[in-house]
């Protein structure tokens, strides 16, 4: 038999349940992108939806997970690891002046050139001071995951508008 739970009970489950649902409506929003990506008449059990299909389904098992978690109040937060909002909201901005600035460059200058930056800028909201070197390991790290979509799956993402008249040029 278990008690009723008291009203501070319930209300410290409140975030972990909202974290758990945020994560949920994310693998819907996946989905539903997902769905949209054209597949081939013609493909095999393996195209360009089988990786966003996989991140997708593991989103959606990770935020179930964290909903029955939270509700069965096994999702918990100690004191020591509480973030102190104030001290870390540099490193947040860091966070999102990286995302805004790919946002603001992957259409005109494509994935490849917009990703690095956004590395580097999310290393820096971690505590690393090289953004130089972390703007060369993004830029590596994003020519690599294009190569492997380019070239394994026969997807190509982001060229952004200097890919896309280098195309129209015959340089690709």
């Amino acid at each position: 038999m278990t008690l009723p739970l008291t009203r501070t009970q319930r209300t410290s489950r409140i975030g972990p349940v909202l974290v758990g649902l945020a994560v949920l409506m994310l693998s819907v929003f996946s989905a539903y992108g997902v769905s949209r990506i054209p597949a081939p008449l013609l493909g095999g059990p393996i195209g360009p939806r089988t990786f966003p299909v996989m991140v997708t389904a593991g989103l959606g098992i990770c935020g179930i997970l964290l909903v029955l978690s939270a509700l069965r109040g096994s999702l918990r937060v100690s004191e020591e690891d509480r973030i102190d909002w104030g001290k870390e909201s540099g490193n947040v901005a860091w966070f999102a002046f990286g995302l805004v600035l790919n946002i603001v460059l992957i259409a005109p200058v494509g994935f490849i050139l917009a990703s690095g930056p956004m590395f580097a800028c999310v290393a820096r909201g971690f505590g690393s001071r090289q953004l130089l070197r972390n703007l060369v390991i993004g830029l590596v790290f994003a020519l690599t995951v294009d190569l492997l979509f380019r070239f394994v799956l026969g997807v190509t993402i982001g060229l952004g508008t200097f890919g896309l008249a280098g195309r129209y040029l015959g340089i690709s």
